[in-house]
Protein backbone atom coordinates (compact mmCIF):
# COMPACT_ATOMS: atom_id res chain seq x y z
CA UNK A 1 0.00 0.00 0.00
CA UNK A 2 1.26 3.66 -0.25
CA UNK A 3 2.62 5.22 2.97
CA UNK A 4 2.80 9.20 3.25
CA UNK A 5 6.21 10.46 4.21
CA UNK A 6 7.46 14.00 5.25
CA UNK A 7 7.34 14.80 1.37
CA UNK A 8 6.94 12.09 -0.89
CA UNK A 9 4.56 8.60 -1.04
CA UNK A 10 6.05 5.39 -0.94
CA UNK A 11 5.62 1.69 -1.73
CA UNK A 12 5.15 -0.59 1.48
CA UNK A 13 4.83 -4.48 0.85
CA UNK A 14 2.76 -5.82 3.25
CA UNK A 15 2.45 -9.91 2.47
CA UNK A 16 4.49 -11.60 0.50
CA UNK A 17 3.56 -16.01 0.28
CA UNK A 18 7.17 -16.58 1.06
CA UNK A 19 7.39 -14.47 4.11
CA UNK A 20 3.69 -15.46 5.34
CA UNK A 21 4.52 -18.73 6.75
CA UNK A 22 0.94 -19.97 5.50
CA UNK A 23 -1.01 -17.13 6.50
CA UNK A 24 -3.53 -15.80 4.37
CA UNK A 25 -3.05 -12.13 3.55
CA UNK A 26 -5.39 -9.18 5.47
CA UNK A 27 -6.38 -5.74 4.36
CA UNK A 28 -3.41 -3.27 5.79
CA UNK A 29 -4.49 -1.18 8.83
CA UNK A 30 -4.66 2.34 8.79
CA UNK A 31 -4.95 2.46 4.43
CA UNK A 32 -7.77 3.03 2.43
CA UNK A 33 -6.43 1.32 -0.75
CA UNK A 34 -3.71 -1.26 -1.93
CA UNK A 35 -2.85 -3.40 -4.35
CA UNK A 36 -2.15 -7.05 -4.99
CA UNK A 37 0.09 -8.78 -7.31
CA UNK A 38 -0.93 -12.36 -8.34
CA UNK A 39 1.24 -14.68 -9.61
CA UNK A 40 -0.52 -17.86 -11.49
CA UNK A 41 0.62 -21.44 -10.86
CA UNK A 42 3.70 -22.77 -13.18
CA UNK A 43 0.89 -25.22 -15.00
CA UNK A 44 -0.25 -22.18 -16.60
CA UNK A 45 2.39 -21.56 -18.79
CA UNK A 46 1.30 -25.27 -20.33
CA UNK A 47 -2.25 -24.90 -20.40
CA UNK A 48 -5.64 -23.80 -19.39
CA UNK A 49 -5.86 -26.37 -16.61
CA UNK A 50 -3.61 -28.20 -14.76
CA UNK A 51 -4.87 -31.56 -16.06
CA UNK A 52 -5.74 -30.87 -19.58
CA UNK A 53 -2.28 -29.66 -20.64
CA UNK A 54 -2.78 -26.90 -23.75
CA UNK A 55 -4.05 -23.92 -25.39
CA UNK A 56 -6.56 -25.18 -28.01
CA UNK A 57 -10.22 -25.49 -27.46
CA UNK A 58 -13.14 -26.35 -29.76
CA UNK A 59 -16.43 -25.63 -29.74
CA UNK A 60 -18.83 -28.30 -31.45
CA UNK A 61 -21.98 -26.63 -33.14
CA UNK A 62 -25.41 -28.64 -33.56
CA UNK A 63 -27.13 -27.53 -36.86
CA UNK A 64 -31.04 -26.54 -37.54
CA UNK A 65 -32.54 -26.83 -40.94
CA UNK A 66 -34.23 -24.56 -43.26
CA UNK A 67 -36.83 -25.46 -45.59
CA UNK A 68 -34.10 -24.76 -48.44
CA UNK A 69 -31.78 -27.28 -46.39
CA UNK A 70 -34.65 -30.21 -46.08
CA UNK A 71 -35.75 -29.62 -50.00
CA UNK A 72 -31.75 -30.55 -51.06
CA UNK A 73 -31.97 -33.39 -48.86
CA UNK A 74 -34.65 -35.01 -50.53
CA UNK A 75 -36.43 -35.80 -47.70
CA UNK A 76 -33.72 -37.39 -46.10
CA UNK A 77 -33.91 -35.36 -42.32
CA UNK A 78 -37.16 -34.41 -40.47
CA UNK A 79 -40.09 -33.45 -42.08
CA UNK A 80 -40.36 -30.23 -39.45
CA UNK A 81 -38.49 -27.23 -40.39
CA UNK A 82 -35.66 -26.36 -37.39
CA UNK A 83 -36.04 -30.11 -36.70
CA UNK A 84 -33.25 -32.35 -36.66
CA UNK A 85 -31.54 -33.03 -40.03
CA UNK A 86 -28.92 -35.61 -40.78
CA UNK A 87 -27.04 -34.39 -44.15
CA UNK A 88 -25.59 -37.98 -44.51
CA UNK A 89 -26.09 -40.68 -46.80
CA UNK A 90 -27.25 -43.99 -45.46
CA UNK A 91 -23.26 -45.33 -46.40
CA UNK A 92 -22.03 -41.94 -44.22
CA UNK A 93 -24.23 -42.44 -41.18
CA UNK A 94 -22.59 -46.01 -40.99
CA UNK A 95 -19.48 -44.45 -40.97
CA UNK A 96 -20.51 -41.24 -38.97
CA UNK A 97 -23.10 -42.28 -36.23
CA UNK A 98 -22.01 -39.74 -34.07
CA UNK A 99 -22.82 -36.60 -36.68
CA UNK A 100 -25.99 -38.45 -37.88
CA UNK A 101 -28.85 -36.53 -35.58
CA UNK A 102 -27.40 -33.40 -33.93
CA UNK A 103 -30.74 -32.07 -32.49
CA UNK A 104 -30.62 -28.00 -32.72
CA UNK A 105 -28.53 -25.37 -33.67
CA UNK A 106 -26.58 -23.64 -30.87
CA UNK A 107 -22.94 -24.32 -29.56
CA UNK A 108 -23.50 -27.33 -27.28
CA UNK A 109 -19.82 -28.47 -25.95
CA UNK A 110 -16.56 -26.83 -25.43
CA UNK A 111 -13.55 -28.58 -24.74
CA UNK A 112 -10.30 -27.76 -24.25
CA UNK A 113 -6.20 -28.82 -24.19
CA UNK A 114 -5.59 -32.51 -24.41
CA UNK A 115 -9.27 -33.37 -23.48
CA UNK A 116 -10.05 -32.77 -27.25
CA UNK A 117 -7.56 -35.49 -27.83
CA UNK A 118 -8.88 -38.06 -25.84
CA UNK A 119 -12.42 -37.34 -26.46
CA UNK A 120 -11.63 -37.71 -30.26
CA UNK A 121 -9.70 -40.68 -30.09
CA UNK A 122 -12.78 -42.28 -27.82
CA UNK A 123 -15.15 -40.73 -30.00
CA UNK A 124 -17.24 -38.24 -27.61
CA UNK A 125 -16.72 -35.43 -28.75
CA UNK A 126 -20.32 -35.22 -30.48
CA UNK A 127 -23.94 -36.85 -28.95
CA UNK A 128 -23.82 -40.38 -29.33
CA UNK A 129 -20.51 -40.89 -30.32
CA UNK A 130 -18.53 -44.25 -29.17
CA UNK A 131 -15.40 -45.66 -29.71
CA UNK A 132 -15.96 -47.62 -32.87
CA UNK A 133 -16.93 -44.17 -34.99
CA UNK A 134 -14.24 -43.43 -36.63
CA UNK A 135 -13.03 -39.28 -36.72
CA UNK A 136 -13.87 -37.53 -40.03
CA UNK A 137 -10.71 -36.16 -42.50
CA UNK A 138 -9.96 -33.01 -44.04
CA UNK A 139 -10.88 -32.55 -47.41
CA UNK A 140 -9.98 -28.84 -48.32
CA UNK A 141 -8.28 -26.43 -46.51
CA UNK A 142 -9.24 -22.48 -47.71
CA UNK A 143 -7.67 -19.26 -45.94
CA UNK A 144 -9.94 -16.08 -45.90
CA UNK A 145 -9.06 -12.55 -44.00
CA UNK A 146 -10.59 -9.07 -43.21
CA UNK A 147 -10.89 -6.19 -41.53
CA UNK A 148 -12.69 -6.34 -38.12
CA UNK A 149 -16.07 -3.54 -38.26
CA UNK A 150 -15.44 0.09 -37.20
CA UNK A 151 -17.02 3.43 -38.47
CA UNK A 152 -13.91 5.45 -39.42
CA UNK A 153 -10.66 3.23 -39.90
CA UNK A 154 -7.66 4.83 -38.92
CA UNK A 155 -4.33 4.04 -40.67
CA UNK A 156 -3.64 0.91 -38.37
CA UNK A 157 -7.19 -0.38 -39.24
CA UNK A 158 -6.36 -0.01 -42.63
CA UNK A 159 -3.63 -2.43 -42.10
CA UNK A 160 -4.56 -4.87 -39.52
CA UNK A 161 -6.30 -8.16 -41.46
CA UNK A 162 -7.14 -10.84 -39.31
CA UNK A 163 -6.67 -14.37 -40.95
CA UNK A 164 -8.90 -18.07 -40.32
CA UNK A 165 -8.50 -21.25 -42.06
CA UNK A 166 -12.00 -23.25 -43.35
CA UNK A 167 -11.30 -26.97 -42.97
CA UNK A 168 -13.62 -28.83 -44.90
CA UNK A 169 -14.46 -32.59 -43.98
CA UNK A 170 -15.39 -36.07 -45.85
CA UNK A 171 -19.00 -36.02 -44.07
CA UNK A 172 -19.77 -32.98 -45.74
CA UNK A 173 -21.86 -32.28 -43.17
CA UNK A 174 -20.23 -29.04 -41.63
CA UNK A 175 -17.17 -27.11 -41.87
CA UNK A 176 -14.49 -26.06 -39.15
CA UNK A 177 -12.95 -22.59 -38.44
CA UNK A 178 -9.24 -22.35 -36.86
CA UNK A 179 -7.74 -19.32 -35.95
CA UNK A 180 -5.27 -18.34 -33.76
CA UNK A 181 -5.54 -15.38 -31.85
CA UNK A 182 -4.94 -13.37 -28.41
CA UNK A 183 -5.38 -15.81 -25.45
CA UNK A 184 -8.47 -15.50 -24.21
CA UNK A 185 -9.37 -13.19 -26.50
CA UNK A 186 -13.09 -14.40 -27.06
CA UNK A 187 -14.21 -15.98 -23.46
CA UNK A 188 -12.76 -12.65 -21.61
CA UNK A 189 -14.97 -10.84 -23.67
CA UNK A 190 -18.51 -12.38 -22.70
CA UNK A 191 -17.74 -15.47 -25.02
CA UNK A 192 -18.92 -12.57 -27.92
CA UNK A 193 -17.74 -14.84 -30.87
CA UNK A 194 -17.88 -13.55 -33.93
CA UNK A 195 -18.66 -16.88 -35.76
CA UNK A 196 -22.28 -17.39 -34.45
CA UNK A 197 -24.94 -16.02 -35.20
CA UNK A 198 -26.59 -15.56 -32.01
CA UNK A 199 -22.85 -13.27 -30.82
CA UNK A 200 -25.67 -9.94 -29.40
CA UNK A 201 -28.04 -12.41 -27.90
CA UNK A 202 -29.56 -10.23 -24.82
CA UNK A 203 -29.18 -13.47 -22.85
CA UNK A 204 -25.61 -14.34 -24.17
CA UNK A 205 -24.42 -16.39 -26.84
CA UNK A 206 -24.98 -20.54 -26.40
CA UNK A 207 -20.69 -20.05 -26.88
CA UNK A 208 -21.04 -18.53 -23.61
CA UNK A 209 -23.33 -20.54 -22.06
CA UNK A 210 -20.53 -23.47 -22.71
CA UNK A 211 -17.60 -21.85 -21.70
CA UNK A 212 -15.76 -24.17 -19.04
CA UNK A 213 -14.45 -21.62 -16.31
CA UNK A 214 -10.91 -22.27 -17.05
CA UNK A 215 -11.29 -20.01 -20.04
CA UNK A 216 -12.87 -17.57 -18.38
CA UNK A 217 -9.92 -14.91 -17.91
CA UNK A 218 -8.69 -11.31 -19.03
CA UNK A 219 -7.64 -11.40 -22.14
CA UNK A 220 -3.57 -11.33 -22.74
CA UNK A 221 -1.89 -9.35 -25.88
CA UNK A 222 1.28 -11.17 -24.85
CA UNK A 223 0.21 -15.27 -25.13
CA UNK A 224 -1.83 -16.48 -27.99
CA UNK A 225 -4.45 -19.63 -28.20
CA UNK A 226 -5.60 -21.07 -31.06
CA UNK A 227 -9.60 -22.10 -31.52
CA UNK A 228 -11.98 -24.24 -33.46
CA UNK A 229 -15.46 -23.91 -34.19
CA UNK A 230 -17.45 -26.60 -36.19
CA UNK A 231 -19.70 -23.98 -38.18
CA UNK A 232 -23.31 -24.73 -39.58
CA UNK A 233 -21.34 -24.05 -43.42
CA UNK A 234 -20.49 -26.97 -45.39
CA UNK A 235 -17.75 -25.54 -47.59
CA UNK A 236 -15.88 -22.13 -48.25
CA UNK A 237 -18.54 -20.83 -50.42
CA UNK A 238 -21.26 -21.21 -48.22
CA UNK A 239 -18.46 -19.63 -45.63
CA UNK A 240 -18.36 -16.52 -47.69
CA UNK A 241 -21.74 -15.70 -48.02
CA UNK A 242 -21.71 -15.74 -43.94
CA UNK A 243 -18.77 -13.30 -44.29
CA UNK A 244 -20.59 -11.29 -47.05
CA UNK A 245 -23.86 -11.09 -44.56
CA UNK A 246 -21.91 -9.88 -41.85
CA UNK A 247 -19.68 -6.89 -43.77
CA UNK A 248 -20.31 -3.57 -42.87
CA UNK A 249 -19.30 -0.84 -40.90
CA UNK A 250 -21.81 -1.29 -38.31
CA UNK A 251 -21.40 -5.23 -38.59
CA UNK A 252 -18.53 -7.63 -37.78
CA UNK A 253 -15.89 -7.74 -40.65
CA UNK A 254 -14.55 -5.56 -43.56
CA UNK A 255 -13.27 -6.34 -47.07
CA UNK A 256 -13.17 -10.20 -46.58
CA UNK A 257 -11.00 -12.14 -49.09
CA UNK A 258 -10.02 -15.27 -50.14
CA UNK A 259 -6.61 -15.65 -49.86
CA UNK A 260 -5.77 -19.86 -50.75
CA UNK A 261 -7.52 -23.00 -51.07
CA UNK A 262 -6.17 -26.40 -51.48
CA UNK A 263 -7.05 -29.87 -50.73
CA UNK A 264 -5.06 -31.37 -47.79
CA UNK A 265 -2.65 -33.68 -49.04
CA UNK A 266 -1.38 -34.87 -45.87
CA UNK A 267 -1.86 -38.77 -44.43
CA UNK A 268 -2.76 -38.06 -41.55
CA UNK A 269 -5.27 -35.92 -41.63
CA UNK A 270 -8.36 -36.95 -39.36
CA UNK A 271 -9.64 -34.59 -36.94
CA UNK A 272 -7.55 -36.52 -34.83
CA UNK A 273 -4.88 -35.55 -35.98
CA UNK A 274 -5.43 -31.80 -36.39
CA UNK A 275 -6.10 -31.64 -32.76
CA UNK A 276 -2.78 -33.26 -31.90
CA UNK A 277 -1.51 -30.92 -34.58
CA UNK A 278 -2.72 -27.27 -33.05
CA UNK A 279 -2.10 -28.24 -29.59
CA UNK A 280 1.73 -29.16 -30.74
CA UNK A 281 1.94 -25.92 -32.42
CA UNK A 282 1.20 -23.77 -29.07
CA UNK A 283 2.67 -25.91 -27.12
CA UNK A 284 5.23 -24.35 -24.04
Amino acid sequence: GKVKGWSTKKIQRYWTKAKAGGKAPTFPKGLTSCRATVVAPAWTLRGFSEASPGFTFYATTQLTPTSETLAEAGGGGNAAEGAPLSWLSAEQAKAFPNLANLPSGEVTKVMFGLDVVQALKNGLLYPGAGPTARTPEMTRVTTFAHRYAVKHESAKDLLTYHAVNIIEWDHGRFSTLVELAWAHGVAGFSGKSNWHADKNAPSGSSFKRCLPPELVAPWDTRRSEIRCYDLPVRNAGEFREFLERYTGSEERFLAPVLVASAPVRLYHRSQYDLMLYVNSYLAH
